[in-house]
């Protein structure tokens, strides 16, 4: 239901009054990670999300400063996955009648140990009580850096036939723990604006398929998977001893795992290699075709790939 109705609201608010392209201002509006605004000096990337108990999280289960952790974090994944250096962000906590003072204090403990790494400025926001379960929203901005090569961000519409896929850690297994405790690519992402372009990039949160899947459609082009070569989790492993379903199909599918996606040339992939100073690192996992477009094919076994994945 996500995808069919952001696909609504890009027709709508395209038909409507309110359309993108009547602000000067919007390099880049619905359908992406995030906005791309030009705005004094430079241009900033606004992404928002929320986290819901019993949908992102379980409040009887997870630590309350792990959750307001996950609040931010999936905002600076998201800024990650723009390209974007993270800068400020506003909270809004709508908070059960039956949290006291002290889980608030926790959950907001959380935000703030993970704003303070990376130097992010808590400027806003509201909170609210009401009789229906905890909800976090986060609306967060980030900064791109007019010298980076990829100056006015990524996007998912830019991959390339030729182009190497390639993510930045392994996958499947989140939900052992990892989709509430994981850090954001921000490091990652400014290490590689500061040396190579990507042609196109996402963050891998609904699944690897479903997010693959998603930029293809927007570059309009297909992908050729060599699955063996997929980094897949020790979570992964343990959870295909008991779910009857193997390791890498975990890692196609699971979803959370807020690692990068990433679609750059074969040079700009080996540049990123021969650079010692480069101390991240990436997996390759497969190749940008003309071919299949929207479609997934498994290099060894010439079928189609579902795009199956963590739906909300």
């Amino acid at each position: 239901m996500e995808q069919e109705f952001i696909r609504w609201l890009q027709e709508h608010v395209l038909q409507s009054h309110c359309a993108q392209n009547q602000r000067d201002s919007v390099l880049l509006g619905i359908g992406d990670d995030g906005a791309v605004l030009r705005g004094g000096s430079g241009k900033r990337v606004h992404v928002a999300d929320a986290i819901v108990d019993q949908v992102h999280f379980d409040l009887s289960e997870n630590d309350l400063v792990q959750i307001g952790h996950k609040a931010l974090a999936i905002n600076l994944s998201d800024i990650a996955a723009m390209g974007a250096i993270a800068e400020t962000a506003l909270v809004t906590m709508v908070l059960p009648r039956s949290m006291s003072l002290e889980d608030a204090k926790q959950l907001f403990v959380g935000i703030a140990k993970l704003a303070s790494r990376y130097d992010v400025a808590i400027v806003g926001g509201d909170t609210v009580r009401h009789d229906g379960p905890l909800m976090i929203n986060v609306a967060a901005t980030g900064w791109l850096d007019p010298e980076f090569k990829s100056s006015d961000g990524w996007r998912m519409n830019g991959a390339c036939a030729g182009d190497v896929l390639v993510v930045t850690g392994p996958l499947g297994g989140s939900l052992s723990g990892h989709h509430i405790r994981f850090t954001p690519r921000l490091e990652l992402a400014q290490a590689i604006q500061e040396r190579v372009q990507i042609h196109a990039a996402t963050d891998i949160s609904d699944s690897l398929s479903i997010d693959l899947g998603h930029l293809l459609r927007q570059s309009n082009f297909g992908a050729v998977l060599e699955c063996d070569r997929i980094p897949v989790s020790e979570s992964a492993v343990q959870r295909a001893k008991v779910s009857g379903i193997s390791s890498i199909d975990h890692a196609l599918q699971d979803g959370e795992d807020f690692e990068l996606l990433l679609s750059l040339s074969k040079e700009d992939l080996a540049t990123l290699k021969d650079d010692v100073s480069f101390e991240f690192d990436l997996f390759p996992i497969g190749l940008v075709v003309e071919e299949h477009a929207g479609r997934i094919v498994d290099h060894q076994s010439g079928e189609t790939i579902d795009q199956k994945g963590y739906q909300h």
